[in-house]
């Protein structure tokens, strides 16, 4: 239950967010890098930290994050 405040979170909302934040970077002279932690991690611990729930990389390939990202960035 360490990550039950994100149990709601839609793959969409996941990609919304991620956008949203880069866009606010860009925006914003002073920050110079952007780090997006979880990328692809496979690894999910139900009573644990459920890691791969929260990956860019879904379970199946997709990547929703990949696309919203990629018209925030113009795919640099």
């Amino acid at each position: 239950q360490n990550f039950a405040w994100a149990s709601g979170t839609s793959v969409d909302e996941h990609a919304a967010w991620l956008a949203a934040a880069v866009q606010s970077a860009i925006s914003d002279s002073r920050v110079k890098m952007v780090v997006v932690f979880n990328v692809d991690f496979t690894l999910y611990q139900v009573d644990g930290d459920p890691q791969a729930g929260y990956a860019m990389i879904r379970p199946n390939g997709s990547c929703p994050a990949c696309d919203t990202l990629r018209n925030v960035t113009g795919g640099r």
